[in-house]
């Protein structure tokens, strides 16, 4: 439920999966040469949490998410492919 929240939050409205990956740009990158792979931080990467009425408390789950957990969302973009 958190992951749908934050994610909405973010502003991202088209994720299809949810999945779990080490290290996305070097797990998927060798898949194919159709689509490029981005990610950012889970909570740090899209949402600004130097708001005063953010709770320390929040600041602090998101450093322990984004750091030493590696959480993050993973953005996979593709290519148009031509049959050709």
């Amino acid at each position: 439920m958190m992951l749908k929240t934050w994610v909405k939050q973010a502003g991202i409205q088209d994720v299809g999966a949810y999945f779990s990956i080490k290290d996305a740009r070097q797990e998927l990158k060798p898949w194919s040469q159709l689509f490029s792979v981005s990610s950012r931080g889970y909570m740090l990467g899209y949402q600004s949490l130097h708001d005063p009425a953010v709770r320390p408390i929040h600041r602090l789950l998101a450093k322990l998410a984004d750091g030493p957990m590696r959480l993050q969302i993973v953005r996979i973009d593709f290519a148009e492919y031509s049959h050709d």
